[in-house]
């Protein structure tokens, strides 16, 4: 279970990059919103891996 969850969080956390980077030029303040969001779900997954070890 850690395991699927590590995978999803950090696909979540991949396509929120990909959005970030198209509106960082556009809308610096939501790209900041979308930076924050990235970070804790990759922290998420970070945890869920060091569990699944």
């Amino acid at each position: 279970m850690a395991s699927l969850l590590d995978t999803r969080l950090r696909a979540a956390a991949g396509t929120l990059r990909q959005a970030r980077d198209e509106v960082d030029a556009e809308d610096p303040p939501t790209a900041d919103l979308l930076h924050a969001i990235i970070d804790d779900l990759e922290k998420h997954a970070r945890m869920m891996r060091a569990e699944n070890r």
